[in-house]
């Protein structure tokens, strides 16, 4: 019961885009954060999609309260191309940025809660991009695949 108040906590957090951003651990004016979609990580299958994005701070950040401080988290999403939906399917916090160091917590959702991203966000725009992308297409995903030009 309190696994799944705490996945549901990090659900509605993720969504609204408050995971890792909700509270730096020094005070102090909001550092730009970095954030990287693993387009190697992309799978889909029919509907449903699954890719992890990293997002690394600049300095510690935790999940508020002071908990779980961490300098980086990946989130690995689940997405719903049939209604344009993303729910959070599992997470990692770590102590490095990049999500490289030590695990901070780490952690499945025992049920995806599917939700529509508002527009303008990263969440939207990783949607948009998983279902319109051909996974059929024999064009390189990575530009460093691709073929020199002759």
């Amino acid at each position: 019961m309190i696994q799944h108040r705490a996945v549901r906590l990090f659900w509605l957090l993720s969504t609204a885009g408050l995971v890792g951003f909700a509270t730096p651990a020094s005070a102090g004016e909001s550092d730009p954060v970095q954030v990287a979609v693993d387009w190697s990580s992309f799978e889909r299958s029919g509907d449903l999609a699954h890719i992890w994005v990293t997002t690394t701070f600049a300095e510690t950040v935790t999940l508020g309260h002071g908990t779980y401080p961490h300098r980086s988290q990946r989130l690995q999403y689940a997405i719903d191309c049939a209604d344009r939906t993303h729910a959070l399917e599992q997470w990692i916090l770590t102590d490095a940025a990049g999500g490289e160091g030590n695990i901070v917590w780490q952690d499945r959702a025992a049920k995806l809660y599917f939700a529509r991203g508002a527009k303008g966000t990263l969440e939207a725009a990783v949607v948009h991009a998983a279902c319109e992308l051909n996974p059929k297409s024999t064009v390189a995903r990575n530009p460093a695949e691709a073929a020199p030009v002759q």
